[in-house]
């Protein structure tokens, strides 16, 4: 938390946005899906609106890992399809790799 106050005070929102979906993928293994979703939407939000796009694909990759964890497959879906149609279009091999499977 001590580096998610530091990249805040810089002003550094890309680094925010990573952190933001670290937190959230983490919360997501430990079952606190209220807290995971609320980071990884923070994320995602952050990262579009710098306009990152590799961060927004990773971000809907772990929503979407997320949606699946909990169960909640009607979300999932059309979230990893997003991730997937973004990756195709910067043709981010890695990540088309990964939302494919």
């Amino acid at each position: 938390m001590m580096r998610l106050r530091w990249h805040r005070k810089i002003g550094d929102r890309a680094q925010i946005s990573q952190l933001h979906g670290n937190l959230g993928a983490l919360a997501t293994k430990r079952g606190d899906y209220d807290e995971a979703e609320s980071n990884l939407q923070e994320g995602l939000t952050l990262a579009g609106d710098i306009g990152h796009r590799e961060h927004t694909i990773h971000l809907l990759i772990n929503l979407g890992a997320h949606y699946v964890e909990k169960g909640a497959l009607d979300d999932a879906r059309p979230t990893l399809e997003k991730a997937l149609r973004l990756a195709e279009k910067i043709n981010h091999k890695r990540y088309i790799s990964i939302t494919q499977k």
